[in-house]
């Protein structure tokens, strides 16, 4: 049995969706952050510092471990 996840992120206008699946598809996890919620700002950079915020929330969510790793 295989601890590895994947997360698939669809950053929206107002709305971000996120779904978490196993290596199976089994859907582990499935849910919306306001883009409000991660930051007020706008511009480019605040939607680099948004990004950056929910995957931090994921990860912490989900013990993800980076994505390069040796086996």
């Amino acid at each position: 049995m295989s601890n590895d996840v994947f997360v698939g992120l669809d950053w929206a206008v107002h709305t971000h969706a996120v779904c978490v699946i196993d290596v199976a598809g089994s859907v582990l996890d499935r849910f919306e952050i306001e883009r409000e919620v991660l930051s007020p700002e706008r511009g480019p950079l605040a939607d680099c510092r948004r990004l950056g915020r929910l995957i931090v929330r994921v990860a912490q969510a989900w013990q993800v471990l980076p994505l390069h790793r040796e086996d």
